[in-house]
Order: structure tokens, then C-alpha cells, then sequence
């Protein structure tokens, strides 16, 4: 059975947002001569823009290929390491954690979530279910991340593909959402 992996999609959940402007004047004023008194103003202003974190497959989940004997699970950390229990893997077959950039303000604090426990990759009619996400603070919990100060931040993804005892051989995809929102 090969698997060739889990594309991501990106779901943004829409927090308040507005841009504001800091405005400081600074005004210079020189002594007072007969002829006139002259003011030179410098204005400086920094725009915030609050507006929701995008997200970005940088790096697609996958399970790499699979040599199925019975039913088992093929877990990929967010390391990219991937255990196989009951089945086995094949060597250098494109096993890899999914990578998703958030990009957003820096400094930011971002909560991100898994917007379902599961999800189903397919082949056909052939189904095989992926769960315990883990995005950073163990499978199946939230976690917080800081946008670094490029405006970027990359989360691993790593998850668990359930084969069944008598999967069908092929090629199995599915996609995943993610939610992204400013604290």
C-alpha cells in the first residue's frame, strides 16, 4: 500500500480586528526674534495591523509507503520519525511531518486548534482514518504560539494513520484543518 499524504487546508477563526495609528508630534520651536517665530513639526506614526493570522502548507503530512500484513497504526511525530505497530514501513519512501507557516504580527500570541479529532483519507471507496494530531503540546491539545519577529512562525504537524487488517492497497490522500487566532 503506498500512502502518498494528507494535504492541509487552512481555516482562519476571525477574531476583532482593526488597524490603528500611534501619532506623535514633536514641534521645535526657536527663540522669538523680531523678524518671526518659525515651528518645524515632525510627525511619526506606526500602523498595527490586527487582522487575522494566515496560515500555509509549507510541507505536506505523509505516512511514506506501507507494507500491510494486518491492522496498525503508522505514527508520524512532529519531528518527522515515523513508528509503525503492526504494519512496516518502506525505507526512504517519503515519510515526513506536515509543516504550517502562520504568518501575522510579530510578537503575536496565536492560539491554534485541529477543528476535529479525525479525518479520513481515501482511495476510491477505500477508507483509512488519521487522528491524534499533534501540533506541539501533545495529540489532541491547542497550544499557543509567539509569531516570531520575521511575522512568520512554522508548527509542525504529526498525526497517526489507523490501517485496517484488510486495506485495500493504493494511493490514500485527505486534507486536514487547522485554526489559527490571535489571543
Amino acid at each position: 500500500m503506498r500512502f502518498s499524504g494528507l494535504q492541509k487546508t487552512s481555516a482562519l477563526t476571525k477574531t476583532a480586528g482593526m488597524a490603528a495609528v500611534a501619532v506623535s508630534l514633536s514641534v521645535f520651536m526657536y527663540p522669538e526674534t523680531a523678524a518671526a517665530v518659525t515651528a518645524i513639526g515632525n510627525a511619526e506614526g506606526t500602523i498595527v495591523n490586527m487582522a487575522v493570522p494566515t496560515l500555509n502548507d509549507i510541507q505536506e503530512l505523509n505516512f511514506g509507503a506501507i507494507i500491510s500484513g494486518g491492522a496498525g497504526t503508522v505514527d508520524v511525530s512532529t519531528g518527522g520519525v515515523g513508528t509503525p505497530t503492526g504494519v512496516n514501513l518502506v525505507p526512504s519512501s517519503g515519510l515526513q511531518q506536515g509543516i504550517m507557516r502562520i504568518v501575522g504580527n510579530a510578537a503575536a500570541l496565536v492560539d491554534i486548534s485541529m477543528t476535529a479529532p479525525s479525518y479520513a483519507v481515501s482511495n476510491g471507496t477505500a477508507t483509512m482514518n488519521v487522528n491524534a494530531f499533534d501540533i506541539g503540546n501533545g495529540p489532541g491539545n491547542a497550544h499557543t504560539v509567539t509569531i516570531g519577529g520575521t511575522n512568520v512562525v512554522d508548527v509542525n504537524v504529526g498525526a497517526t494513520l489507523n490501517v485496517g487488517a484488510a486495506q485495500s492497497t493504493g494511493t490514500y490522500t485527505g486534507t486536514y484543518t487547522m485554526n489559527a487566532a490571535y489571543q
